[in-house]
């Protein structure tokens, strides 16, 4: 038998062909393309007959196949020799990739059809605000980072670009999000400067004032020295003082009785002389490092009704940091208070004491809030431990730092697991989400 093309022979030579049956493999279900949102593993097969060899490869959308290793920072193959095949996607841009599979028989290959994982992506959209110019959509992988993009707007006049708006939360450029819908995102135009060592910015859209920065912001008397923003002050309704300010100034916020919402940072230690005086809040929360509320703190806040104290250890109370304010109720998980020479410091308006005025909080001897309550005939309410099955801060107890958390929950400054918020509504389960009667339920029992 001659596998040649060519032969020389020294005579007359009588030749015979002789075949083989060769059968090539044959594919009857190709792998699919799948749709996914999220990493993680996924299978593809192939069906064929006549087949005794399965090879899987990677191609990109060009139709050139590359090496598993060239993207092993995107997805890792299982085994590349059967029928079916796992893969572990490990990056959204898996869908730059092709996968198919040789299939042999007796030496002969047939290639299936190539398959593509197409990962979800959503519409994120630009709103400029009211500022001008264009933007254009972009598409964000599924339940992937995506980061925020530089504002190609033009801003208003006088005003410059802050953060990206997205629900009620802003965000900074560079920051990342994870995007589980077809989002929005609103440009914020803002009014902004300098206090010491503090940058406030102006939000006009949405009346917030934000001071962000570290330590101690400055101090300000009643009408000699004011601060930057003074020539805002019947635009400001929300002061947002952020994660780092250790000191709220002396008269910082003096007379703003726009101002109908505070939000404090866990960075707080004291709240100074004055700093929201006519305000015209109607609950605040102070955090859990906040020992010392100043004179007069929140003197003449004529809406405020109702006054949780967050903290564990010291609290002093000066003399009116409270006063002329309606109080219905404060609750203080602090151990303990010194109210001793904080005359009039809760529950007075004017030179009376406010009827039905109750006080939550710790009964212990270092504890001066149930003298106080005893002093002036307020009711005073022991705060002790509870079996509710709540146990929001996960230490196994239920306690007054649970009723904590979940007021920082109501007030939008902690975000709790959706379990916790299910545990967390003890009067009424049925309700939407947990409130502050599930708060005072906590405190109570």
């Amino acid at each position: 038998v001659y596998n040649v093309t060519k032969a020389q022979f020294a005579g007359k030579t009588q030749l015979s062909a002789t075949f083989k049956f060769v059968m090539q493999p044959v594919i009857t279900e190709h792998p699919h393309d799948i749709n996914i949102d999220i990493v993680g593993k996924y299978t593809f097969s192939v069906t064929a007959y006549n087949a005794d060899t399965y090879e899987w490869h990677l191609r990109d959308t060009n139709g050139k196949d590359v090496k598993w290793e060239t993207a092993a920072d995107i997805v890792t193959p299982g085994d590349l020799n059967g029928s079916t095949f796992e893969m572990t996607v490990l990056s959204p841009t898996i869908d730059e990739y092709k996968v198919y599979c040789q299939v042999g028989f007796n030496n002969r290959t047939t290639n299936s059809k190539s398959a593509t994982v197409y990962y979800k992506k959503y519409a994120v959209t630009f709103d400029e605000n009211g500022g001008t110019g264009t933007m254009q959509q972009q598409n964000a992988y599924a339940n992937w980072s995506y980061e925020l993009p530089e504002c190609e707007y033009t801003a208003p006049e006088d005003l410059i670009f802050y953060k990206w708006r997205l629900g009620d939360k802003t965000y900074s450029v560079g920051e990342e999000i994870t995007v589980a819908e077809d989002i929005t995102l609103k440009a914020v135009w803002v009014i902004t400067g300098t206090a010491g060592n503090c940058t406030w910015v102006f939000e006009e859209a949405t009346g917030t004032l934000t001071i962000s920065g570290t330590g101690e912001m400055p101090n300000y008397t009643a009408e000699s020295i004011r601060p930057e923003w003074e020539y805002l002050k019947d635009k400001i309704k929300k002061v947002v003082i952020e994660e780092g300010i250790t000191k709220v100034g002396e008269y910082a916020f003096y007379g703003y009785s726009a101002v109908e919402h505070t939000s404090l940072p866990d960075s707080l230690e004291q709240i100074g002389e004055s700093a929201f005086l006519g305000n015209g809040l109607t609950e605040v929360v102070i955090p859990k490092n906040v020992w010392g509320i100043y004179y007069n703190a929140f003197q003449n806040c004529l809406q405020l009704k109702k006054v949780y104290i967050t903290g564990k250890n010291l609290l002093i109370l000066y003399p009116h940091a409270f006063y002329n304010a309606p109080l219905e109720y404060v609750v203080c998980t602090n151990q303990w208070v010194n109210i001793d020479y904080g005359k009039n410091a809760l529950g007075f308006s004017g030179s009376n004491p406010i009827e039905n005025f109750t006080i939550y909080g710790h009964g212990n001897s270092d504890n001066k809030l149930k003298s106080y309550a005893d002093t002036y005939h307020f009711e005073f309410i022991e705060l002790g431990n509870v079996d509710l099955n709540v146990d929001e801060e996960g230490n196994d107890i239920v306690d007054d730092a649970d009723a904590a958390l979940l007021l920082k929950y109501i007030n939008g400054t902690a975000d709790l697991e959706f379990k916790q918020t299910v545990a967390a509504k003890v009067t009424d389960p049925t309700k939407e989400k947990p409130d502050m009667l599930d708060v005072i339920a906590i405190l109570n029992n």
